[in-house]
């Protein structure tokens, strides 16, 4: 029936903002997933997945993996650039994990190097890295690409001058 889709994902919505039960809701949301994959509410099963693990339930790991599932399963799908962009930003903020936030940014710039944002996401990777010694070569890395990639961007002079003041540094600490 070409109602069963929608009334799995319904269920969930049901579990979720009713009922309160955030662990029932992820199970009828994947149950919404597993059956329907090419269902019209599977990007928003698993987005509501992640959601209720992020900012429901603290279960930020889970989280980042399912809006990492959403892009991985569904690269065109529009919000799949979104679902990366979700990801770097709970590592950033909730998990303080900068080097897992650079990576994810960069990831999504490589994935989809023609995205207008796409010069910008490496760019950050790499200010997400510049004041951490350990990672002072993995932000000239980032920067080195937005330099190699792009160019002709605005943020590419500023990738030069970032990667200046980085071998800078690190030549004060020799």
């Amino acid at each position: 029936t070409p109602f069963a889709p929608k009334a799995l994902f319904l269920t969930g919505e049901i579990k979720e903002k009713k009922h309160k039960d955030y662990s029932a809701a992820i199970v009828q949301y994947r149950l919404s997933v597993d059956t329907y994959p090419s269902g019209d509410h599977a990007v928003a099963a698993l987005w509501r997945i992640a959601e209720i693990n992020i900012d429901r339930l603290d279960n930020y790991a889970a989280g980042i993996g399912t809006f990492k599932e959403i892009a991985e399963k569904y690269p065109h799908d529009p919000r799949a650039i979104e679902a990366l962009e979700e990801a770097a930003k709970t590592y950033r903020r909730k998990l303080r994990d900068a080097e897992n936030a650079a990576a994810t940014l960069a990831q999504l710039a490589e994935k989809y190097p023609n995205d207008e944002k796409a010069p910008q996401r490496l760019f950050e990777a790499g200010e997400l890295l510049k004041d951490e010694p350990e990672h002072y070569q993995k932000a000239i890395a980032y920067f080195e690409r937005v330099v190699e990639k792009y160019p002709s961007h605005r943020r590419a002079e500023k990738a030069r001058d970032e990667m200046a003041k980085i071998k800078e540094k690190m030549a004060e600490k020799k």
